[in-house]
């Protein structure tokens, strides 16, 4: 959860709600290319140190509410072991 949140959500490239669905696809288009794009990978190497990557497609909204809901179990552990750290 934390891995999803952290790496996942932190990179995300939205429209407003009501954007033309124009937009919508030609954004689409844009990341998907950007995905394979060797001149981007360089480039992110070289300012964040990693590439990262971008999902799309019909599902996309589905799959970024679903990454934010965690499981009861995984928010009992975090707060727990927020409680619980050690003092420095």
């Amino acid at each position: 959860t934390i891995f999803d949140v952290n790496s996942t959500l932190q990179r995300l490239i939205a429209l407003p709600p009501g954007a033309p669905k124009e937009a919508s696809e030609a954004l689409s288009r844009a990341i998907v290319a950007m995905n394979g794009d060797k001149e981007f990978e360089q480039d992110a190497m070289k300012v964040i140190q990693c590439v990262p990557e971008y999902l799309t497609g019909p599902d996309t909204n589905a799959q970024v509410r679903s990454l934010l809901s965690a499981p009861k179990e995984m928010v009992t552990f975090i707060n727990e072991y927020m409680r619980k750290t050690p003092a420095r």
